[in-house]
């Protein structure tokens, strides 16, 4: 019996040792299976019901089967082809038709060969092992990040299927240093219109259900109860309603985000829309796609210090923070004319994907939130480009902006009030 895709769920445990008796369950499972032959080692498959990985590896599932199924049907069309030709009457003209079309779905594809679904199952093991730091995938390989090599390397061995997914495992001394603009300890902090003075940038509008409006910017930019200023309004257009106390310059204190809610008076002055690279407004959406299929691909991000800067996104490493693992590392190929793809002044900045006209990125989309660029931590670039201009920045996805305590909240991502001065990528003084 081959249990390679059943997943086994179960309530969640009533205790704090959670992969423990995950490892329980799996043994206790493969034991009954025994007789049947089992051919996989299935601790990787074995979840809570509650956990989003669940979702994610059916979804996995369902997009290989598609791939896969769209692949083989246009090999064997272009197989009938070959070894039938119909000479031109209306049947090979239909045929020929269809064949276009899933010539062009399949072009839609992620052309890179990475097994996603299988690299999956390794990242769920590593989420499980607490001497594993960090991980990244990059090109089909996982790089592993750990202080504990040989208890990481003996622990995969164990619960890892056979040749499910390349992997290396990489020294990890510790989190990197992020370079926060600009609080943090020592820093001037002037809450003036002195726009001189220190300052972070805008994100992106939200409203909530009352019709509030509110907006984003990094809480060592902006902390909670302060009021802020822009350099295109006099007085005071809005005042922190929720923002975490983060003051170190470590990756791993929570959500460097502070909401800022607008004051009514001020709310003619704000332009909504997602600001695209030649400087227009436009509609735009969160862009919700895994990280690994977004390499490769054009960002761009308007920050109140650099401006408009693009380049190439290199894909992410996924840090431990307590129990879980979130994607706070991203790597961006500078673009030739940019110096650098942000600066002292960027935090808070919105970087976008450019719209590829696919289904996964059909129109201009909103990624992450850029808090701070990486100052240490080179040997965690990825190998190829160690001598390169890669540009390590710590940053967290927009989603997890509605996942704070204000709720209902909903992005201002299409064009209104054109003649609004604060916008996407505006300069906040504090």
């Amino acid at each position: 019996m081959d249990c390679a895709d059943i997943l086994f769920v179960f309530p969640k445990a009533q205790h704090s040792h959670s992969n423990d008796k995950r490892r329980i369950v799996s043994k206790s499972i493969e034991k009954q299976l025994k007789r049947a032959t089992l051919t996989d080692k299935i601790y990787c498959n074995v979840f809570f019901n509650y956990e989003t990985d669940i979702e994610k590896r059916i979804a996995l599932f369902a997009e290989e089967q598609v791939y896969t199924a769209v692949r083989e049907l246009n090999k064997a069309i272009r197989r009938t082809h070959r070894e039938m030709p119909l000479n031109g009457n209306q049947t090979q003209t239909v045929i020929d038709d269809y064949e276009k079309k899933m010539e062009k779905l399949e072009s839609f594809f992620p052309s890179d060969k990475t097994d996603h679904y299988a690299c999956h199952k390794l990242e769920v093991l590593l989420q499980r092992h607490s001497d594993v730091s960090a991980f990244s995938l990059n090109d089909g390989q996982m790089q592993i990040f750990t202080k504990e090599e040989k208890s990481v390397r003996c622990y995969i061995e164990e619960f890892l299927p056979k040749n499910m997914c390349p992997f290396t495992v990489r020294q990890w001394s510790s989190n990197p240093k992020i370079s926060k603009c600009h609080l943090k300890q020592g820093s001037k902090v002037s809450r003036s219109n002195d726009h001189s003075q220190e300052y972070g940038t805008l994100g992106f509008f939200l409203r909530d259900n009352e019709g509030s409006l509110y907006f984003t910017t990094c809480a060592h930019v902006i902390q909670n109860n302060k009021e802020v200023y822009t350099d295109t309004v006099e007085s005071a257009v809005g005042k922190s309603v929720m923002a975490p106390n983060v003051y170190a310059d470590s990756i791993t204190d929570g959500l460097d985000l502070s909401l800022i809610k607008v004051f009514k008076e001020k709310i003619e002055h704000c332009r909504y829309g997602l600001r695209d690279s030649t400087d227009r407004f436009v509609t735009g959406i969160v862009a919700l796609a895994n990280d690994s299929e977004m390499k490769n691909m054009k960002v761009y991000k308007w920050g109140a210090k650099t401006e408009l800067t693009k380049g190439t996104y290199k894909g992410s490493i996924f840090v431990r923070e307590g129990e879980e693992f979130k994607n706070r590392i991203h790597f961006i190929q500078n673009n030739p004319t940019n110096a650098e793809f942000a600066e002292e002044g960027d935090s808070g900045s919105l970087i976008c994907f450019e719209a590829t006209d696919s289904p996964q990125l059909s129109s201009k989309s909103a990624a992450f939130i850029f808090v701070g660029k990486c100052l240490s931590g080179k040997e965690f670039l990825p190998e190829e480009f160690k001598e390169k201009d890669l540009f390590a920045g710590l940053g967290y996805h927009v989603s997890n902006a509605f996942e704070c305590k204000t709720r209902n909240l909903n992005p201002m991502l299409t064009p209104g009030n054109d003649n609004g001065s604060i916008q996407q990528g505006a300069g906040i003084q504090f």
